[in-house]
């Protein structure tokens, strides 16, 4: 699986959302093609990853029935000596997710440690400096899975000038409204990720 480069040039929230639509196709796509719209050809299908518009479109002329689009977000992060970021994905239901790639090579360390998909998915980004912590809760979803519409909605956002959290449940307790508490276990994930030094493995996955 290719790793997407993390887009540097943008603010924290952006560079760390790493959320994107895969067009897959239910063909295996010959080699000119495959290079052509920069597809990944796996096993019975292939794989475009934030296809452009002129590419969407010529993909949907030539396979009319086959097919569909999906979303794409990697778990990723880790701390440094005082400061760190996490993202970590979930169901709508804040319960952990099965990754469809883990990543055990190359550069780890606070990198792209899992990698999932679907239709509906929570994204939870922290970060901290001197575990003064701000998060962000973000819930995205391909409403048709032929057109290809995604929904983004901020569910919530905690950043008024951050919090210093030195023990998470009493902080949980104090801050959390009660229509994010199924996000519990979510959120410790992405505090526990954020401070562990040079993270190399997922923090938030389904065995």
């Amino acid at each position: 699986m290719r790793v997407p480069t993390p887009q540097s040039e943008f603010g924290w929230f952006e560079k760390m959302t790493d959320v994107y639509r895969q067009l897959v196709i239910k063909v295996e796509l010959s080699p000119d093609d495959a290079e052509k719209y920069n597809a990944q050809v796996l096993r019975g299908h292939s794989i475009i990853n934030n296809p452009s518009e002129e590419v969407a479109a010529e993909i949907k002329r030539r396979f009319p029935h086959l097919h569909y689009w999906r979303l794409a977000a990697w778990e990723c992060g880790g701390g440094f000596t005082n400061t760190g970021s996490a993202q970590i994905v979930c169901a709508p239901n804040g319960e952990p997710m099965k990754p469809v790639v883990i990543r055990r090579r190359g550069h780890l360390a606070c990198g792209y440690h899992a990698l999932f998909v679907g239709q509906w998915f929570v994204v939870i980004n922290a970060r901290h400096h001197r575990r003064d912590f701000s998060f962000v809760v973000e819930e995205y979803m391909i409403n048709d899975s032929r057109i290809g519409t995604l929904d983004k909605k901020i569910l919530w956002r905690f950043e008024e000038g951050d919090a210093y959290i030195g023990d998470f449940e009493q902080w949980f307790q104090q801050n959390v409204p009660s229509y994010i508490r199924r996000f519990k276990n979510a959120l410790k994930a992405a505090y526990e990720k954020a401070l562990c030094y040079h993270c190399r493995s997922p923090h938030y996955i389904k065995q």
